[in-house]
């Protein structure tokens, strides 16, 4: 990773990508978020990989940070197949890793959805597997 190693060699330069990632998340999760795909095994390709944003995912993130700066209300149907659940994961990790004190909740329709700890499937286990893959430059008090 060659970004990473300019960053090892220029720690001085974290703080400002730090507060560039601050209020640009979509940002962050391009440059260095992974997700998993358990359907690439049967591909013979990796389960955890880069996690670059479609278009619409990108999009609803700007969606949302707006809402946000505008302390606006806002609701999101979600469909299957769209990486959703992956996306919002990616944004509240971000938004809490670069925002002090910031506090996010998810819910879902089932309380294993949420959390269950060894599922996949488990928003907390994406959002566990989201941080952990990070560099640890970025990973706050994470461990």
């Amino acid at each position: 990773m060659e970004r990473l190693q300019r960053i090892r060699q220029n720690p001085e330069i974290l703080p400002v990508l730090k507060q560039f990632y601050r209020t640009n998340p979509a940002q962050f999760i391009i440059d260095w978020g992974m997700t998993t795909d358990p359907r690439n095994i049967d591909y013979g390709l990796p389960v955890t990989i880069p996690f670059l944003l479609f278009p619409k995912q990108e999009e609803w993130i700007h969606w949302i940070m707006e809402r946000w700066g505008n302390r606006e209300n806002g609701i999101t149907e979600k469909s299957r197949e769209m990486g959703l659940s992956w996306t919002a994961v990616g944004l509240a990790c971000s938004l809490c890793l670069f925002n002090k004190e910031m506090v996010i909740g998810f819910g879902s329709r089932k309380e294993e959805y949420v959390d269950s700890t060894g599922d996949p499937k488990a928003l907390f286990w994406k959002a566990r597997k989201f941080v952990e893959t990070l560099p640890v430059e970025f990973r706050g008090s994470w461990e």
